[in-house]
């Protein structure tokens, strides 16, 4: 990952999404058909780590948040959670991460 994304979804995730959308007859293709899109790591996406910035914090979650389920249905690509200020408390200096 780099400083933009904490976790990245793993190419072949990537790939299979990519085939699961592609195989929906068009009338059946939501708005977002897709489309990438990342998620800040204080929220939970199955399948992820969610970590706050803080990788003592590290969990996994069984469920997805309710804010992107429906990204999701409307054909939307999660393409990995992206870096925060540590618990978005919007802290500097020594303390914010890297």
């Amino acid at each position: 990952a780099d400083s933009v994304f904490i976790t990245l979804a793993s190419k072949g995730d990537l790939l299979a999404r990519a085939r699961e959308l592609e195989a929906l007859p068009e009338e059946q293709r939501g708005a977002l058909h897709g489309v990438p899109f990342g998620v800040k790591d204080n929220i939970d996406v199955s399948g992820f780590p969610t970590t706050a910035a803080c990788k003592d914090f590290l969990y996994h979650p069984s469920v997805s948040a309710t804010v992107v389920e429906p990204l999701l249905a409307a054909g939307g690509v999660m393409v990995g959670k992206t870096n925060m200020d540590q618990f978005a408390a919007g802290l500097g200096g020594p303390r914010a991460p890297p």
